[in-house]
């Protein structure tokens, strides 16, 4: 395993590190992140040098997905070991510190268009719920419980403007 890039549009690959990463996080051609359990890799030079660091915050117990508005400001979604409880850890510093911010219950996957605007989702009681943060992932109102009759299961989640997105669910 490890992390491999392309510089042709995809005709051709080559490994970048060796590190593994279940999750990436692209900002530019410069500057990516990848999340492997509680281990995070990021590049600042293309991916020829790959520093590596953990994630600690209290009883999390494993990471979902990773997600950056730009070179300083991002969010990894994640779960803990007590209950529903879930966290979404922000940057604001380029992934020096993480500060936590508690999700509604089950939100695991979320999508950010700039440093405040951003959704998340989750599966809840047989439907999927979508919910809004203008402030940065500081608070969230619930929007929308969709999909029901089209499958429980919430996958992920894009948004590439404020009123245009994707979310798959099976």
């Amino acid at each position: 395993g490890g992390i491999f890039h392309t510089i042709d549009g995809g005709e051709s690959w080559a490994l970048q590190d060796s590190a593994p990463a279940n999750v990436l996080a692209g900002i530019d051609a410069k500057n990516c992140w990848g999340l492997y359990g509680l281990s995070l890799v990021h590049t600042t030079d293309g991916g020829s040098v790959w520093s590596k660091s953990s994630i600690t915050f209290d009883s999390i117990t494993s990471t979902r997905q990773i997600n950056f508005a730009d070179s300083l400001t991002g969010w990894i979604t994640s779960t803990t070991h007590i209950g529903y409880n879930n966290w979404v850890l922000r940057t604001t510093d380029g992934g020096t510190s993480w500060l936590p911010t508690h999700l509604p219950p089950n939100a695991l996957f979320c999508s950010f268009i700039n440093s405040t605007t951003g959704w998340i989702g989750g599966n809840y009681g047989g439907y999927t719920y979508i919910y809004k943060s203008s402030d940065g992932g500081a608070t969230w109102d619930s929007i929308s419980a969709l999909f029901g009759s089209y499958g429980t299961n919430f996958i992920n989640m894009k948004f590439v403007s404020a009123s245009f997105g994707f979310v798959t669910v099976e």
